[in-house]
């Protein structure tokens, strides 16, 4: 979260390890505040850190929904489960969550 609007609280249905917050000084938003003063609009500085953070969340995502689209396809070939692939649910699960 960039000018975290919670004040420190965690983000309801989220994993805290999976939200990385960034508050610069004088963020008024960060306090609890309504107004967007000049702190607020400068957490492009911060573009680097976030994609730092993301990146493991990313590749780890990506490599659980490739081993289960490998797994299903190994079940179609021996005629167990279903012929439908979720793949799409969890690549929208991973990228919501990250």
């Amino acid at each position: 979260l960039f000018g975290d609007p919670y004040n420190g609280r965690p983000v309801a249905n989220y994993d805290a390890s999976k939200v990385l917050v960034v508050c610069h000084d004088g963020d008024n938003i960060c306090q609890g505040g309504d107004f967007i003063l000049l702190p607020h609009l400068t957490y492009a500085e911060d573009a680097d850190t976030a994609a730092a953070f993301v990146k493991p969340l990313v590749f780890r995502s990506v490599y659980s929904v490739r081993r289960v689209y490998e797994g299903r396809q190994k079940s179609k070939k021996h005629g167990k489960g279903s012929h439908k692939s979720h793949l799409g649910m969890y690549i929208a699960e991973s990228c919501c969550y990250c």
